[in-house]
């Protein structure tokens, strides 16, 4: 006798779609959120860096964010309803999802709001690894979802060789800004070298 998949088969169609897209558009809301209560904060430290001439204009980051967000959130439905949920076989891949969605809206504050270019630099690798991840275990279960994963993979493969731009340009002359501010005293290091 097969297992119910966790309520879904039973549940009626209306609360079935209402998960649907409640899952669907979950990764665009958490990143939609922290990017408004990050914006006053990035919009002016945004023009002091140097970015690159082949990172994406500003005007396609929304659509392209909304459709690759709601592709992995739709497959995370089909992967939660065809994998029995967390009690599932969908447990591990769903935790991985998490995990990269938590990094994914991690980066937001990281970014644009603490300023942390190398840190951030470091962390979308770990998305880059963990969203592959996901996106093979996804497709172990439902391939459908998986290949789902392929257009969010591609852009922040993008994202990733932008941000590593964008730090490797400016990490320097965000030291030299700390140094001519006094924030930074190079006499300071030098002391606190020698005593080591």
């Amino acid at each position: 006798m097969e297992e119910p998949k966790f309520g879904l088969d039973t549940a009626p169609p209306k609360c079935v779609i209402v998960f649907a897209i409640l899952l669907t558009i979950l990764p665009l809301v958490g990143a939609l959120l922290l990017s408004l209560a990050v914006k006053n904060y990035a919009l002016c430290w945004l023009k002091t860096l140097k970015i690159p001439s082949y990172a994406p204009p500003r005007w396609s980051e929304a659509p392209a964010w909304t459709i690759v967000y709601c592709a992995i959130g739709y497959a995370s439905f089909l992967v939660y309803r065809e994998g029995n949920g967390f009690r599932g076989c969908a447990q591990i891949p769903l935790t991985l999802y998490v995990a990269q969605l938590l990094l994914n809206w991690g980066f937001i504050p990281l970014f644009f709001a603490r300023h942390k270019l190398k840190c951030s630099f470091y962390e979308i690798l770990l998305l880059d690894i963990t969203a592959t991840t996901c996106a093979v275990s996804f497709y172990l279960i439902k391939p459908i979802a998986g290949l789902l994963f392929i257009p969010y993979i591609l852009w922040h493969v993008y994202e990733t060789i932008v941000t590593y731009a964008i730090y490797r340009d400016n990490y320097q002359s965000g030291l030299k800004r700390l140094i001519n501010e006094e924030i930074l005293k190079p006499e300071l290091i030098i002391d606190n070298d020698m005593k080591k």
